[in-house]
């Protein structure tokens, strides 16, 4: 009989299957959803203007051109994460499955935010230069012959871009010394700071997540005594390390279908896509499948 190579433990997948039967059946149309929400937003991107914008009108109307379409990506990219935390809970890497509710609350937050403030799109698009040039310079000390791969005059231009962001980021003053501090982030607002002004805003409740889907992620994702402590499992006379926690799997999948839905009730509210109908259906669905669970406080709208 031919061996065939199977990615992930069979048993704890069927076991997985068996124990989420009612995510399996609610999934086609959260994905069918999903698509409809992609679609409908770019069309809704895309409508030509009712007259050509001049002036200031014409500032205005391409710094929201630019937040549509960055708030537009974030949210894919948020909900794409929502498919990975799936696969990852599918074969009981519990871990790994909630290491990525970490970068979809980000995403979700960071496009609500956007949302909100369309001005900051400016400063997130015009990061990526600074981005690229510490990419190169560490390239660069790291392998000092990739400086001839690239021609002179991209590399300059790529320095004189990055240079006139950082002098834009220079707001702040240190005390000590008296010059100029330089952020290295794109905004100097913190991630929940941002949560807290889109639920003032808008009356969502993305700050109660930031604990269970960004701390907690992060304590798994970087090298901390949380994250390791989490990982070992105390018994009398024994310690062990535990690789397939399918109850943090669980946990991370339910928090993760709760963001995904956020994310299209962020889209449909913010593209005026009129699928409330549609989006209500799903809403309804969540406590059949996570035994009464709501994906949103009872006191959002």
């Amino acid at each position: 009989m031919e061996n065939k190579a199977i990615v992930g433990d069979p048993t704890i997948h069927k076991r997985f299957l068996d124990a989420h039967f009612p995510l399996l059946q609610e999934f086609p149309a959260l994905q069918s959803l999903a698509n409809k929400t992609w679609d409908a937003a770019l069309d809704r991107y895309n409508e030509p203007l009712d007259r050509a914008p001049v002036g200031e009108e014409l500032e205005k109307a391409t710094a929201l051109r630019l937040a549509q379409i960055i708030v537009f990506y974030l949210a894919r990219a948020s909900f794409d994460c929502f498919y990975d935390i799936f696969l990852l809970a599918g074969n009981g890497r519990g871990f790994a499955a909630k290491m990525m509710l970490r970068p979809m609350y980000e995403h979700l937050v960071t496009a609500a935010f956007i949302a909100i403030k369309p001005d900051e799109a400016k400063h997130f698009n015009d990061h990526a230069s600074v981005e690229k040039w510490k990419m190169w310079i560490r390239t660069l000390e790291a392998v000092p012959q990739a400086g001839g791969l690239v021609p002179a005059e991209d590399v300059e231009e790529l320095k004189r871009k990055q240079q006139e962001v950082r002098d834009q980021l220079k707001s702040e003053i240190c005390k000590k010394c008296g010059t100029p501090k330089t952020q290295e982030a794109w905004t100097r607002v913190a991630l929940d700071n941002m949560a807290e002004e889109v639920d003032k805003v808008t009356g969502t409740s993305f700050n109660k997540l930031y604990a269970p889907c960004y701390l907690m992620p992060t304590a798994f994702m970087h090298p901390t005594a949380l994250g390791l402590e989490s990982r070992l499992t105390k018994n009398p006379g024994v310690q062990t390390y535990e690789e397939m926690p399918e109850e943090l799997a669980h946990d991370s999948l339910l928090r993760g279908h709760g963001m995904a839905l956020r994310v299209l009730k962020h889209m449909n509210n913010y593209f005026g896509l009129g699928f409330d109908a549609e989006l209500q259906s799903r809403y309804a669905a969540f406590p059949n499948v996570w035994d009464g669970a709501l994906a949103d406080p009872a006191s959002e709208s």
